[in-house]
């Protein structure tokens, strides 16, 4: 598989992590199960072949997708298409980032996969045609680059409360209290609340979560993998039924059934 990552200077680098460009990927399987890692992140498929997102449990298609699409923040898995050997550009968004590129509150977004074409309309389609008719992948990705760059709004990019609000919740995720936030901000709950589902799509509680489940996946994930059983205990959870039961939430099988199914990139399970 090639690719080629793209990383934004100021001031799109505020908003996005990277943007990649990829094509080539042929995996033996035809499906993968997406698991919830905190991010938003839009995809733009270079073929016209369409994408479908699958229901999770009859895995009948239950969403066509064909020429770009915004992937809300997500607090449960979605099953999707390969996307084999096609050209696919992927724009990571900065948790807090994609709010003032599209305008729209993020909580609006959650669980959901949205056409970029309902979103942005002609500009989007004429500039998905100029990155067709590029002849290398850098141009392809500059051309996006300077079209989110132009759409970025000022007034709406993340304040104070979010940044604190998503290092606080980095820090620290296994013991992450929303009154002790309140309490060292100066605002009250349901101000950070408010401010948090229209930046970054969910509540702090949720999002903390989120983050928790992204450090045991790694970890379990590792080399040297630490057994399941002592990361539910070093991870706050009350109990090994409580911490089995939040990964089910999120992957859809145990931890044990997890290890034996991974797929080889993180967060992606390979679904016959």
């Amino acid at each position: 598989m090639y690719f080629e990552r793209f990383i934004p200077t100021y001031p799109l680098s505020n908003h996005v992590e990277f943007i990649q460009y990829h094509h080539g990927y042929n995996p033996s399987h035809d499906r993968e199960r997406l698991l919830p890692d905190g991010q938003i992140e839009m995809i733009i498929p270079l073929e016209d072949d369409p994408l479908s997102v699958y229901d999770n449990q009859t895995l009948n298609p239950a969403l066509p997708l064909k020429r770009g699409f915004l992937s809300g923040i997500r607090t449960k898995y979605i099953t999707i298409d390969v996307g084999r050997n096609l050209g696919m550009v992927v724009t990571r968004f900065h948790p807090g980032g994609a709010h003032a590129l599209f305008g729209i509150p993020m909580d609006e977004f959650g669980d959901l996969v949205i056409e970029l074409e309902q979103l942005w309309g002609q500009p989007f389609l004429d500039l998905r045609q100029r990155m067709l008719e590029a002849d290398r992948p850098s141009f392809i990705l500059k051309a996006l680059a300077d079209f989110m760059l132009a759409k970025r709004q000022e007034r709406l990019a993340s304040n104070g409360i979010i940044h604190y609000s998503l290092d606080t919740i980095h820090t620290n995720p296994f013991e992450f209290k929303l009154r002790d936030l309140s309490r060292e901000m100066g605002y009250s709950e349901k101000q950070i609340v408010r401010h948090f589902r229209r930046h970054v799509g969910t509540t702090p509680k949720q999002y903390a979560r989120l983050i928790r489940f992204q450090r045991i996946i790694k970890r379990l994930d590792s080399p040297d993998p630490t057994p399941w059983a002592q990361i539910a205990l070093e991870s706050g959870y009350y109990d090994q039924s409580h911490f089995v039961n939040e990964f089910g939430a999120y992957t859809g099988v145990s931890p044990t059934t997890y290890m034996e199914t991974r797929g080889e990139v993180l967060n992606y399970m390979p679904v016959a």
